[in-house]
C-alpha cells in the first residue's frame, strides 16, 4: 500500500515539478538531501558527523588502531588521535601535503604513521589527478593534473 502511494506521489511530483521553472527548486532539494546523507559534507567535522561520530561512538569502543584514507591534512586523523588512545596510519598520496600533516599531527609521532600512499581495489603503481587549486579532492579519475603514486589494497584483517 505505501509503495503504491509513493509510485503515485513521484509521478505527480515529475507532472508538476518537471517543468524548467522549477529546475533550480529541484537543484535545491537534490542538493539539500545529498547532504542530509553526508554528501558534501566536507566543512566541519561537526557539520559532517565525524566528530559525533569519533567521541561518541568509535572512542567508547577503545580502538587500537584506526585508519585515515585520503588524510589530506592531517586534520582527521589529529581528531582520531585527540579523542582515542589508538595508533593511527594515514595515507595520504599527494606529496605535497606531507608538511601539511607533520605540522598538523606534531606531539603525536608515537602513534601515528603517515604512509605516501593511496589505497585502492589494487596494488601497484596507479596514476592520480588532482587540481592544484584543492589538493583535497584527489581521485582516481581524470582530471587536469595527474602524478603516480604507489596504491596499497587493503585485504580483511584476522584478529
Amino acid at each position: 500500500m505505501f509503495q503504491k502511494f509513493l509510485v503515485a506521489l513521484a509521478i505527480a511530483y515529475a507532472r508538476v515539478f518537471s517543468r524548467p521553472n522549477f529546475e533550480r527548486f529541484n537543484t535545491a532539494l537534490i542538493t539539500v538531501g545529498l547532504m542530509a546523507r553526508g554528501y558534501n559534507n566536507f566543512r566541519s567535522f561537526e557539520e559532517s558527523g565525524e566528530e559525533y561520530f569519533v567521541r561518541r561512538v568509535l572512542a567508547p569502543t577503545k580502538p587500537k588502531l584506526c585508519l585515515d584514507i585520503g588524510a589530506c591534512a592531517g586534520h582527521y586523523a589529529k581528531l582520531l588521535l585527540e579523542n582515542t588512545s589508538a595508533k593511527v596510519i594515514a595515507f595520504e598520496p599527494l606529496p605535497q601535503m606531507r608538511e601539511a600533516i607533520t605540522q598538523t599531527l606534531g606531539g603525536y609521532e608515537d602513534r601515528i604513521v603517515v604512509e605516501e600512499m593511496a589505497v585502492g581495489s589494487k596494488d601497484g603503481p596507479q596514476t592520480m589527478f588532482f587540481s592544484h587549486g584543492s589538493y583535497a579532492h584527489a581521485t582516481l579519475l581524470r582530471e587536469a593534473n595527474k602524478f603516480r603514486t604507489s596504491m596499497l589494497r587493503l585485504q580483511p584483517l584476522s584478529m
